[in-house]
């Protein structure tokens, strides 16, 4: 089970896969979102990703991805909610399997989203 963590800034992105590898997740981590696209498979169980990126933002990634794996669950993340939130608000639509949170991500609330999207039994040590 692999979770996909994109983020352009490679502190963030390293951070927080080292937070989910320490709470038992299989993760892989990338500094750009085309490269996600190379690697859909197999697919992720859950894509968590930053909004403002310079490839592609994290709304035109959560498209491109749900077209080839369409149940993905998204965790999208920005430091500026107010921006990205129309786009957001188009990809959510009626699925209930993609969360928006405030940059920074604290730990804990990582984890707890995570925890909600994945059942236990999908951790791997």
């Amino acid at each position: 089970m692999d979770i996909f963590v994109v983020d352009d800034e490679v502190l963030i992105v390293e951070t927080l896969a080292a937070i989910l590898r320490a709470e038992g997740y299989s993760v892989r981590a990338f500094r750009n979102a085309t490269a996600v696209l190379d690697a859909l498979h197999p697919a992720p169980r859950l894509l968590i990703t930053d909004y403002h990126m310079p490839d592609l933002r994290g709304t035109e990634l959560i498209a491109a991805v749900r077209r080839c794996v369409p149940d993905c669950p998204v965790i999208l993340f920005s430091a500026d909610l107010e921006g990205c939130y129309q786009d957001w608000h188009q990809i959510k639509g009626s699925r209930t399997s993609t969360v928006l949170i405030q940059k920074p991500l604290h730990p804990v609330e990582l984890v707890r989203c995570v925890g909600e999207f994945l059942s236990e039994g999908d951790t791997e040590i």
